[in-house]
Order: structure tokens, then C-alpha cells, then sequence
């Protein structure tokens, strides 16, 4: 981040996909002033899994961040560990500065249910989502 900033005075957000979610939202939990919001695409809200249970944004960010946040997610989504209503419950309990939840619909699977070639992934509605989250960054920057 610091690297980039350097590069130019634009704000900076960070995106993570599915796991890379998890990432994204400990990266503004810790650093929050380094950065003017995140993004969580198909992210990991609750995970009861022995192996995985400290990947969830309930065990990273809790119910508070200082900074922006946008959920974006798949109503579809039917990934064991990314479903829509665990999304909709943690957004709806999230205290931030500037919060948003944009849930997608429609697309056309064709893997797996928790690869990038299926609703997780929002398969076939890919261009529709980066517009929305574009929009999101750029209408708000972050305030």
C-alpha cells in the first residue's frame, strides 16, 4: 500500500474474492488508515469448520471497522462456507463509517459451486458486478 502511494495520491481500496475476502477485511481491521475502504466479493462470514473456523470476517472484523465496507455478494451463492444470508446477517450487524450491500442475481454456472465458474464467482454477470463496485469506489470515494 505504502508503495503505492507513493506512486500517486489516489485512494486506495482493497478487493478480495471468496478467501481473499478474509484477507481484505483483516487488512482494514488493522490498518485502517492506510486505506479508504475495502470491497468483499463472495466473502467467508461464518465458518464452522474445525479447519478453517478463524477464516470468517464474525472472527476478523467483528462487528466494527473504521472503515468503508462493500459487501457484494450472489443470492445464488451455494458455496457451503459463502451463502447469501450469512452475508445479509453480518452486514446488517456491521458498524462503519460508509457501508453497502449489492446482492446479484441471474448468471449461467458452469463449475463447481465454489469455484469462479459458478454463481460464487458470478459467472456470466462478471462485468455487471466490477461496474457496480467501480461505481461504488467512485461515487463515495470512500467518505
Amino acid at each position: 500500500v505504502q508503495i503505492i502511494k507513493n506512486r500517486n495520491s489516489l485512494p486506495i481500496f482493497i478487493i478480495g474474492f471468496s478467501r481473499g475476502a478474509v484477507d481484505a477485511g483483516a487488512y482494514g481491521k488493522k490498518y485502517p488508515k492506510t486505506i479508504a475502504g475495502i470491497v468483499l466479493a463472495s466473502g467467508i462470514y461464518n465458518n464452522s469448520s474445525k479447519k478453517a473456523e478463524y477464516y470468517s470476517m464474525e472472527n476478523i472484523i467483528g462487528r466494527k471497522i473504521e472503515v468503508p465496507t462493500l459487501i457484494v455478494h450472489h443470492k445464488k451463492d451455494q458455496c457451503h462456507v459463502t451463502n447469501f444470508r450469512d452475508a445479509d446477517l453480518f452486514f446488517k450487524m456491521l458498524k462503519a463509517p460508509r457501508k453497502k450491500i449489492i446482492s446479484f442475481s441471474g448468471g449461467d454456472p458452469s463449475g463447481r459451486e465454489c469455484g469462479p465458474l459458478h454463481h460464487h464467482g458470478f459467472e456470466g454477470i462478471e462485468s455487471n458486478v466490477a461496474i457496480r463496485i467501480s461505481n461504488w469506489i467512485l461515487t463515495g470515494r470512500g467518505n
